[in-house]
């Protein structure tokens, strides 16, 4: 396959992915649409369907080794008007020269960057850092009051079920909802934290199914989290799109690798997390809470 045609399929891949309605929009690749002057060759086609009315945007993609000129600007918009495009894109690998930006601004011709993580020659110039932090290991201590009488008895299960609330997984569920950037506040619990899920008044039960009321209860615990750190430049099939006159970029990617963080991505020490700029990617994993450990129950026993 050619390098011009490589660079079209990329173009065309990213602009599918970047698609928000598939059902109305479609992206063709190498197209001839009729115009008044005969048939023009088009290297990607977007038609999409609004208030039932359709819309043809054409794109040229050009993988030149200097910048793209205003002379294509100006093909560019012949073609339009001969095939009665309603927008036009221009795709370049190297930029465009500063009198095809104000052309194309003037024109209301949109220009695009196209790369590739991985390519050599389309490869992203910047680095988006890629940190996934783990919660490896949590001990929950649940401490409370309870008060009973003479002969009362209660399975050690008991203990971690306030108000028949699996206690261990109703701090899992309140854990689960935060961010990474809200996780810190939340890494260790000496004071005493009660779930959402679990409002008073509190009661266990005996071995008989018997509520019995306690008082005071409360989770100390204490997260343990463990660290991956990469950068996304560094995946497959890890594509952007840099838009020219507005500025910002889409990056299109694919969450497989950060589902399999522990093999695409190095593990880490806390102090060895590099700081990062303003695009980055956080991410959390859920906690399974099946590695808690308990240290201790206060129990007052009245009768």
């Amino acid at each position: 396959m050619k390098s011009g045609t490589k660079f079209e399929k990329l173009t065309e891949k990213i602009f599918a992915q970047l698609v928000k309605q598939p059902d109305y929009e479609k992206v063709e690749h190498d197209i001839k649409l009729e115009g008044k002057d005969g048939p023009r060759q088009i290297d990607v086609l977007i038609t999409s369907e609004i208030a039932g009315m359709k819309i043809k945007t054409i794109i040229e993609c050009k993988d030149y080794k200097g910048k793209v000129s205003v002379g294509v600007v100006d093909s560019l918009h012949s073609v339009m008007q001969d095939v009665n495009a309603n927008k036009g894109v221009l795709v370049s690998s190297n930029g465009f020269s500063s009198t095809a930006i104000n052309k194309a601004k003037r024109l209301g011709i949109s220009l695009y960057t196209a790369h590739e993580a991985l390519s050599e020659k389309w490869k992203i110039d910047i680095e988006i850092p890629v940190l996934v932090t783990e919660i490896s290991s949590v001990n929950a201590n649940p401490t409370f009051q309870a008060f009973f009488n003479k002969g009362d008895q209660i399975h050690r299960d008991a203990i971690f079920n306030v108000n028949d609330i699996d206690v261990v997984k109703a701090l899992a569920n309140d854990l689960k909802k935060l961010s990474s950037d809200t996780l810190a506040q939340y890494e260790k619990s000496e004071e005493g934290y009660c779930p959402t899920e679990i409002t008073p008044p509190f009661y266990i039960r005996d071995i008989n199914g018997n509520k019995k009321s306690v008082d005071n209860f409360l989770i100390n615990y204490e997260i343990k989290k463990k660290y991956y750190f990469g950068y996304l430049n560094e995946q497959n099939d890890v594509t952007a799109l840099r838009d020219v006159i507005e500025g910002g970029i889409n990056i299109v990617f694919k969450t497989d690798f950060i589902i399999d963080y522990k093999n695409t991505l190095k593990r880490i020490k806390k102090e060895e997390i590099p700081s990062v700029g303003e695009i980055n990617i956080a991410c959390i994993t859920q906690p399974e809470f099946d590695d808690y450990q308990i240290k201790s129950v206060e129990i007052s026993k009245i009768g």
